[in-house]
């Protein structure tokens, strides 16, 4: 019994710390995203190219077919050089758990090539997350509905 408390006890402790899914904006703090804050710089993702992958399905991955959909992210913004190579460069536009989407989820939110979203690069200013992020106001990039339909 002993055991098992401090094991519930260490894990509440450590896991808030080194979980940064969703990361906060500048300066924001959150004890369920860890102690990350990333400077967000506004732009525009253009929808360049949608094609089934054809990677080998993974065992515990998702129950649908899934699509690669790539991006250009663009701003007019000057944004850090070190990052560079995150403008004017295709990116892949994934779930939140980093998986690629299904055609359900692309239908849903509208994503087709040449179709361009309101974008925002985020770098990391301080923490131990993810150091590069783009959000999609207009994307959930959380919704995992396709993989629960089924």
């Amino acid at each position: 019994m002993w055991k098992m408390l401090c094991l519930l006890a260490c894990t509440a402790l450590i896991i808030p710390q080194f979980s940064c899914a969703n990361p906060q904006h500048e300066s924001e703090k959150s004890m369920s995203t860890g102690p990350c804050s990333y400077h967000y710089y506004d732009g525009k993702a253009k929808i360049v190219s949608i094609e089934q992958s054809n990677a080998p399905k993974a065992t515990g991955g998702p129950s649908y077919p899934q699509y690669e959909v790539k991006f250009l992210f663009t701003t007019d913004e000057t944004y850090d050089q070190t990052y560079a190579d995150m403008v004017n460069r295709e990116q892949w536009l994934t779930l939140t758990n980093s998986w690629h989407p299904g055609p359900e989820f692309i239908r849903k939110y509208g994503i087709e090539v040449g179709k361009t979203f309101d974008c925002k690069l985020g770098i990391i200013q301080k923490g131990a997350c993810t150091p590069v992020v783009f959000e999609f106001p207009d994307i959930n990039r959380s919704d995992y509905f396709e993989n629960t339909q089924r």
